[in-house]
Formats: C-alpha cells, structure tokens, sequence
C-alpha cells in the first residue's frame, strides 16, 4: 500500500489520543513511512445555530434531518483534504483497523 499513494491522510481529532496511537503503532508496524495524521474538524467546537444562520448548512433533505455536529465535522475534515494537490492519496479515519496484509504486494 505504501508504494500505490502519495500519502496516507489520516483523519484524528485532537482529543482522541488512544485512536491516534493505535493508529501510529499500526502505521509503524506497517511500515507506512507516508501517513500522516491531520487534525479532524471535531464537531463539538462548531456553532451549528450560527452555521445555519450565516446560510453554511441547510438541513439534509436526502436524509431528511438536521445533519449533527459529528456528521458536520466529517463532511468539513474529509472536504478540506480533498483540496490538497495530490496525485495519489488514501483518505482514512483515526478508527481504521488495517489487515495484516494490507501492505502486500499483489
């Protein structure tokens, strides 16, 4: 897997110590020398009144629900990484549980 992206992006909020750790370890174990840890938007710093009002966030009429916090801190972390200029990139979250050979080659 290490040789087929650019970089692996790694989604972790700040306050989710244990997740980032065991992300770390299996990343090293691995021997993925390119992921990275970004930090996640983390839902519960956001305003979603103030969202709403300022016309950033409309109800989800697929889903017909107001989205919530954690469901808005996704959509941000995922989109801002979508803005980064790479040719190759796997996007994961902090809680992935890789397979013990993910990092074989086919």
């Amino acid at each position: 897997m290490r040789d087929h992206f650019d970089q692996i992006l790694t989604l972790n909020m700040a306050r989710a110590l244990k997740r980032r750790a065991m992300f770390l370890f299996q990343a090293s174990v691995m021997g993925l020398s390119n992921a990275v840890i970004i930090q996640a938007v983390d839902g519960k710093s956001l305003n979603l009144e103030k969202m709403v009002s300022e016309g950033m966030l409309q109800r989800d009429e697929h889903k017909r629900h107001d989205l919530t916090a954690g469901e808005v801190g996704c959509y941000l972390s995922h989109g801002t990484l979508l803005k980064r200029q790479l040719e190759t990139a796997l996007i994961c979250e902090d809680d992935i549980v890789w397979r013990f050979d993910a990092n074989a080659t086919v």
